[in-house]
């Protein structure tokens, strides 16, 4: 026990040095109203944000909505997400049902089921949208590119604009040229696309005139079928949907619930996750903290490129599924530890009870304040960081 506080002391004295430059806040229903003056990192079941941010912005979680300006970078991970204010740096979003009306100053990159950028929005820079539906109202100075399986774009945009979508509406102008991929592709009479027009149709060559003032080319390189569009946006938005499902799931089950399917399903798992807790409690609780604050960044990097949207959104699933879990995980964890430390033989039935307790002591333990809240989410980390290093053991084992 001596080594573990001892442990946990040493993590103190680590993280406090960042502790000083950014906020670290988590709870299944959180809104902050305060100001936030530094780099904040949020993550809960639901999330409201209505007080500025002075720094970054990082927030994961189920529902989220950001109504404050953020005077850096903003980044989002989530299910529903609606963003309103303004953005003095670059948004990054990942999620389902995604609605921005905010005045972005730099660029902005969104992966999702649904997106609509609202009329009341604004892009100062450059768009990247990959999703299975993409409405945009915004006017957008930069330059706009799409991957989707339908595309309408109801504003302006200043530069140029490339589209690959099973559906393209314009009813707008482009300032710029325009490269279009797509299955069907139409405009309205007041249309306008100021410079070049390179596109591809699955039907083939059509007339498009009367839409651009520069020269209009058939490229029948840029080929690419309408059911391989779709295949792409439904593939995004299956995935989409298959996270919303974990969440919804997640609600359902009970902490109990939870624990005795991780018992009776992983019996011999815990004894060697308790062994790392008892052998390695510092390092351990270092990966648990390393694994939920890089993790969201992993994600982003992958979905720059729509190579590796699938991946992202993969990494993405596995992160919120950790987050919704890591309590449970480490409640049996720290159970089988206790019974390690004490050389004790529990049966399946006892562990799980035992379990429960710790569950439900990390649960009452958050309501301390400051001290309690570090505390409960030094455990959690830790027993989840012996998971991870548990499992990454076994990885190692039979690759």
């Amino acid at each position: 026990m001596k080594t573990f506080l001892s442990s946990f002391a040493l993590l103190t004295l680590f993280v406090a040095p960042f502790a000083n430059a950014a906020d670290f806040q988590a709870a299944e229903e959180l809104t902050i109203s305060e100001r936030l003056l530094e780099d904040s990192y949020v993550a809960g079941g639901k999330v409201r944000i209505d007080n500025s941010v002075q720094g970054d912005l990082v927030v994961v979680g189920g529902e989220i909505k950001v109504n404050s300006t953020v005077s850096q970078d903003l980044a989002i991970v989530g299910g529903e997400i609606d963003v309103a204010g303004t953005i003095s740096d670059d948004l990054r979003i990942t999620g389902g049902q995604v609605t921005i009306d905010s005045v972005v100053n730099g660029d902005l990159l969104v992966a999702g089921g649904e997106v609509t950028i609202e009329q009341g929005a604004r892009i100062r820079g450059d768009v990247i949208v990959a999703a299975g539906e993409v409405t945009i109202y915004a006017p957008i100075d930069g330059d706009l590119q799409i991957h989707a399986g339908s595309a309408k774009l109801y504003s302006t945009v200043g530069g140029s604009i490339k589209v690959y979508a099973e559906e393209v509406m314009i009813d707008g102008s482009i300032a710029g040229s325009a490269k279009i991929v797509s299955g069907e592709i139409s405009y309205t009479e007041d249309s306008s696309i100021k410079g070049d027009l390179e596109y591809w149709l699955g039907g083939g060559a059509e007339d498009f005139e009367p839409l651009v003032s520069g020269t209009v080319t058939f490229n029948e390189s840029l080929g690419i079928t309408a059911s391989e569009a779709a295949v792409v946006s439904g593939g995004i938005a299956s995935i989409v949907v298959a996270l919303l499902a974990a969440l919804s799931i997640y609600k359902l089950l009970s902490g109990l619930f939870i624990i005795v399917l991780l018992v009776f399903a992983k019996k011999t798992y815990f004894p060697n996750a308790a062994k790392e807790c008892m052998t390695r409690p510092w390092m351990n609780l270092l990966i648990g903290v390393l694994f939920f604050i890089a993790t969201p960044f992993v994600a982003l990097m992958f979905m720059i490129t729509v190579i590796g949207i699938p991946i992202g959104f993969s990494v993405v699933a596995m992160y919120i599924v950790a987050l919704l879990f890591a309590k449970a995980l480490a409640s049996v964890t720290l159970a089988q530890w206790y019974a390690l430390h004490k050389k004790k033989k529990w049966s399946s039935l006892r562990l799980v009870g035992a379990s429960l307790l710790v569950y439900a002591a990390l649960t009452l333990l958050v309501i301390i304040p400051i001290i309690g809240w570090i505390a409960a989410k030094g455990l959690i980390l830790l027993g989840f960081g012996a998971c991870v290093s548990t499992e990454y053991k076994m990885f190692l084992k039979v690759r």
